[in-house]
């Protein structure tokens, strides 16, 4: 029953699976929260595909998700530095420069190489074609009324390339 419909089902996807809380996390010393925020013409049907889940799982999955980065950027606390996949992987060596200068880190052309080296993901590097997607516009029919500004409200808070 673990690999079957339950486990992929809403009820299963509401209960929270985390250990720690962020909160929890403040206990580990500074920590700084980095959030990446994809449109969900491009995550929601990766989610389908890649977890073989229904549409309303995977849209529920990315509005929890991107609630969550919200509730995040309106704590000051906590308030997390918001990257677009999308900007990302068009402008990966101008985004990792503008994340470094956020985070105080050097910048090192190995991180370009990050891809490349993550076996899981079998590819040569950043693809822009990823972030290119069918259904651009037509995916918020399948999203609850808010998620346009939810998510919106989001991702104008996002880092820019230098």
């Amino acid at each position: 029953m673990k690999s079957g419909f339950l486990r992929k089902s809403m009820f299963m996807n509401r209960i929270p699976k985390s250990r720690l809380c962020i909160r929890d996390y403040d206990h580990f010393g500074t920590i700084r929260h980095i959030c990446i925020l994809r449109h969900p013409a491009g995550v929601i049907p990766s989610i389908m595909k890649r977890e073989r889940r229904s549409l309303a799982v995977a849209s529920y999955r990315w509005m929890r998700c991107v609630e969550v980065f919200r509730r995040l950027n309106d704590n000051n606390a906590y308030a997390p530095i918001i990257v677009s996949f999308e900007d990302f992987i068009r402008q990966p060596e101008a985004m990792l420069k503008s994340l470094c200068a956020q985070l105080e880190l050097v910048f090192s052309d190995q991180m370009i190489e990050a891809p490349a080296r993550n076996a899981r993901y079998r590819t040569k590097g950043f693809d822009p074609k990823r972030a290119e997607y069918e259904e651009y516009e037509t995916i918020w029919q399948c999203l609850p009324e808010d998620a346009f500004d939810l998510y919106n409200s989001v991702y104008e808070k996002r880092i820019l390339p230098l």
